[in-house]
């Protein structure tokens, strides 16, 4: 009786022990034409645009982004950035900014850290990256920490087809 006793909460640790180990998941693909959804998006106190449109080539570790932009607090834009989902540190140029980025995954999610300087204020975004598990939906959350203060802002994308 004690054997079996002994065998069965063995096998009870090793299920729970299997259970706590979970395989790689393959990270997602962000790939696409995302079109911002103004309505289900957040600017806070901030004016939002008329439209964006992200395309987005990713083939890990390699992440490009062309974000079209017209309207709101920047007017219309296009800027093109270059990350790699590694960790190491990528360097980009949005209008007359150096903005120095990292990026790596936390499971499902790409987190990406920036800095940059705006007129003498340092500022310091972290942006994540989350895809619907249908891969239809990219919700981008931004906490954005300056001398100005901090506040968050978040982006939802609808997946153009």
């Amino acid at each position: 009786m004690r054997k079996s006793v002994v065998v069965l909460a063995l096998a009870i640790l090793c299920a729970a022990a299997m259970a706590a180990i979970t395989p790689d998941e393959k990270t997602p693909d962000l790939s696409g034409t995302w079109k911002l959804d103004v309505a289900k998006s957040d600017f806070g106190q901030f004016p939002a645009p008329d439209s964006q449109t992200n395309v987005i080539e990713h083939k890990d570790p390699k992440l490009k982004i062309k974000s079209t932009t017209k309207g709101g607090m920047q007017g219309d834009n296009e800027v093109e950035t270059n990350y790699t989902t590694d960790g190491a540190e990528c360097s980009n140029k949005m209008g007359p900014m150096d903005v120095k980025s990292t990026a790596k995954w936390e499971g499902k999610k790409l987190v990406m850290h920036s800095k940059l300087d705006m007129q003498g204020n340092e500022i310091a975004i972290t942006a994540t990256y989350e895809l619907s598990d249908d891969a239809k939906l990219l919700t981008v959350t931004s906490d954005i920490k300056s001398g100005m203060g901090d506040f968050t802002l978040k982006s939802v994308y609808n997946k153009s087809e």
